[in-house]
């Protein structure tokens, strides 16, 4: 929905409005991503904004990071950082701008993270129950467009890191380094 490193106008969500409306369309397509959303707060968004906007249809972009951080119903949101709203040193942004242009790097440092878990079978525990209450959040995001009348396009898109390793074709072993 950001589109880091490229200008609003090359944002997917703008992408698709001029597509629609060269191909005839009369489109208002409303960019609601708010970064650092996981499902969750995209649900509790949505409910809050369709009094607002009586949407005809809702593009959900799902991200796989999306699993990692969603909570169930009875606990709050996490606030989300808005853009501009934290500070970030310029040179830890270029190393992690630096980082990323390098696939290898990237998959490498990735599965570094706590979120390696994610991405090893079988699937932990704790996987498991992330990825029901992701699936509970996006039951109520469907139900609450049906009671609305709204239709709900949902929308994967890979990570980098997966996306990377798929082109790569690392070896699973080898990327893991097991």
């Amino acid at each position: 929905t950001f589109g880091d490193g490229n200008e609003e106008a090359d944002v997917w969500t703008a992408v698709m409005e001029r597509t629609l409306t060269a191909n005839g369309y009369r489109v208002d397509v409303v960019n609601a991503g708010v970064e650092g959303y996981d499902t969750h707060s995209e649900a509790l968004y949505l409910e809050e904004l369709e009094p607002k906007l009586h949407p005809d249809i809702v593009v959900l972009g799902f991200l796989a990071n999306d699993v990692y951080t969603n909570t169930p119903a009875e606990t709050p949101p996490a606030e989300a950082d808005h853009p501009g709203g934290g500070f970030q040193l310029h040179a830890v942004e270029w190393a992690r701008r630096m980082l990323m242009q390098n696939d290898r790097a990237y998959a490498r440092m990735f599965l570094l993270t706590s979120r390696r878990e994610y991405y090893t079978t079988p699937a932990s525990e704790h996987v498991r129950r992330q990825v029901e209450i992701t699936g509970e959040w996006l039951s109520r995001l469907a139900a609450f467009c049906r009671a609305h009348n709204i239709r709900l396009a949902v929308v994967s898109i890979p990570q980098q890191f997966a996306v990377i390793a798929g082109a790569r074709v690392m070896p699973h072993e080898r990327m893991l380094g097991d």
